[in-house]
């Protein structure tokens, strides 16, 4: 596909001022849109070979977490004397609670891998997805190009971050979750922020052409109603066994283009102004 290196404007001039429940909702609507450029335009290769990689990555994580459920119940249990008072209840509260953790662990780690995985495939499709929104061509440097390794460099950065900062979270909630009476609340809250870091990992696909990092970040808080909204079905498209798996990572990453590019406020970067703040 041709470059062209004149700015190339968004899809309704300017950026769209944000409001949480718009953007949360959008970010839902825009994988039927998705759905609609992927079949339309022929774009399956993007979905197939990540597909098949998050299908195999996905079992492989839930079955290491059925394996290891026993010991983390029994490591959570060992520290409250069975000799004691409510053990019995104890004990049923460490097994939930294992699966708790095993599930929200196995899911970072799902996200982690699996972003190194398909990242070749996923910029590529965000290119290809922006050029049938907008109507013009977007840059896709070559795979193994300096300018596509530092690309991937940059994903893995912001991946990197991104983790830190949603664990530092989900354990503050975790142990407010300990507590009777906002335990719901913790589960809620859990949800959402892993909603929120899972969207952002998907808009930043799309997003790494026209911004560097730190205004990236700045985009996913301006438009975070768009980056839970689009997490959030990504989560719940995981809780699908073996076709959630299959279709999440590309059509996730293919909605979050769909309404990003509609909210983008920068020009196109060439490869020169690209490489000054990859």
């Amino acid at each position: 596909m041709a470059y062209q290196s004149n700015n190339m404007p968004t899809t309704e001039g300017v950026a769209q001022k944000p409001e949480f429940f718009r953007d949360f909702f959008d970010g839902i609507a825009s994988y039927f849109k998705a759905f609609q450029l992927i079949a339309r335009h022929k774009l399956w290769y993007y979905m197939v070979v990540p597909g098949f990689a998050s299908v195999i990555l996905g079992l492989s994580i839930f079955y290491a977490a059925y394996i290891l459920s026993d010991d983390v119940t029994s490591l959570l249990t060992a520290i409250y004397p069975s000799t004691w008072w409510g053990a019995g209840v104890v004990a049923n509260i460490a097994a939930v609670f294992s699966w708790i953790l095993l599930g929200i662990t196995g899911i970072l780690g799902y996200r982690i891998v699996l972003m190194a995985l398909v990242s070749p495939f996923m910029s590529p499709l965000a290119a290809r997805i922006q050029s049938e929104v907008t109507g013009r061509p977007v840059y896709d440097p070559p795979f193994f190009s300096t300018t596509n390794i530092r690309l991937i460099l940059r994903g893995a950065t912001l991946s990197l971050r991104n983790v830190l900062k949603e664990l530092w979270y989900v354990l503050w909630l975790l142990l407010l979750g300990l507590i009777p009476v906002i335990g719901w609340f913790s589960a809620i809250a859990i949800f959402f922020v892993q909603s929120f870091y899972a969207g952002f990992g998907n808009l930043d696909y799309s997003l790494e052409k026209y911004y560097g990092l730190k205004e990236s970040k700045k985009f996913a808080a301006r438009y975070r109603g768009l980056a839970v909204g689009n997490g959030a079905a990504f989560l719940t498209l995981l809780a699908v066994p073996i076709i959630g798996f299959f279709v999440a990572p590309a059509l996730s990453v293919a909605a979050a283009t769909v309404e990003s590019t509609k909210r983008i406020d920068t020009p196109l970067k060439n490869v020169q102004q690209l490489e000054e703040f990859i």
